[in-house]
This record gives C-alpha cells, structure tokens and sequence, in this order.
C-alpha cells in the first residue's frame, strides 16, 4: 500500500509504502524517537533504570576499577551513602581509601583541597591504620622532603629563568606589590610571629 500523510512531529508531508497493519505515523526515525521524549512514566523509567544499572549492566565490573597509570582502585558508593561523600564523581565512583576514611571518620570526610597520605608509600593499602588526611601543600612537601633533585631538571630550570630575564628584561621576582600593600603584609606578618612568641611561652 502507498501512504501520504503529514508528520505530526515535524509537520512534512511523506509518502511511504506500507503494508496494511504497519500504517507509517513519523517521516522518520529521528522524529519518532522525538515523539517519544518524556512520554515513558516514573515508574517505567525506574524499572529500565533497574534493569540497566549494577549488576544488570553488561559492563558491570563488580563495582571497583582500576586507574591504569597508578594502580589506585576506584569503589562505587551504593546510591543512598552518596551524599556522605563531598568528593564522590557524578558516576558514584570514589577513590577506594577516600571511602574508607569517610566510613571510619563520618565527622570529619575528605573535601576538596583535602589528601589522603599512605604511611607506608603503598598507594593500593587501603587499611585505615595506614591513612593520614593532609593538605595538598604538606603532602608535597612531605614527598619533597630529603629528595635530591637531578642535575639536568636543575639544568633545565635554570635556562627557562634565564630565558625569562632575557625576554622580559628584568629578574622575574613574581606580583609586584603596591607599597601600602607591602607594609599591610608586613604587619600580619609580625602580628603572626607575636602570636605565635606567645603560644610558645
């Protein structure tokens, strides 16, 4: 059989040939798929939710994965302790030691700028007796500590200053400070060493 109507999704008039139950409604898939936007219930979308998440996922891996570069593992959190975890990704998926430390430490979870340090330098020993939470700041500087840089990494700084002066025609010393803004530092400066002289004592 040969159709010509008018689609009701984009308003273009198609002809198709059909057979006599398979009557054509959409000019196309696109506009079918269209139509179908929105229409499925609450109910409806959470069982093809169901049916497709987890365990029922073809791509389920057990609910960890594995970061290829570093070897730290990833725990998928179970959807109601979501909002337990400030870091947690849009996924559900957490770094695993993250997680242990917000079980065992609920008052006191791991927020962003906060680093979960491995005493023992083994990055997958997720045991809480190994973890110690941190600042990015002091974690660096921890892992500094007592490190002796290469010859060339020296090398190579030391050129990309030289290039610098060279370039811009005066030693790079960082932001240049207003002198009012200078003498404000300074004063917080010495207001902290007050405090700091009366702690002590």
């Amino acid at each position: 059989m040969k159709t010509t109507t008018t689609c009701p999704q984009c308003g273009v008039e198609f002809t198709r040939y059909h057979t006599a139950k398979l009557i054509p409604k959409f000019c196309s898939r696109k506009c079918a798929n269209h139509d179908r936007v929105g229409k499925a219930s609450a109910e409806t979308r959470a069982k093809l939710s169901a049916a497709n998440s987890g365990k029922n996922n073809n791509n389920w891996g057990g609910g960890t994965r594995t970061r290829a570069h570093d070897g730290r593992v990833f725990f998928r959190v179970p959807r109601q302790e979501r909002h337990l975890h400030p870091t947690v990704y849009k996924d559900g998926y957490i770094l695993r030691y993250v997680y242990v430390w917000n079980r065992v430490h609920p008052e006191d979870p791991v927020r962003r700028g906060d680093v979960i340090h491995h005493i023992n330098e083994n990055p997958s020993d997720d045991r809480i007796e190994n973890l110690e939470k941190t600042t990015q700041p002091r974690h660096a500087s921890h892992h500094s500590t007592g490190r002796q840089m290469p010859e060339e990494t020296r090398a190579k700084i030391s050129n990309a200053h030289k290039e610098r002066i060279a370039r811009d025609g005066y030693h790079w010393t960082g932001k240049s400070h207003t002198e009012e803004a200078r003498e404000n530092m300074r004063r917080a400066q010495q207001a902290r060493r007050t405090r700091e002289r009366q702690q002590k004592s």
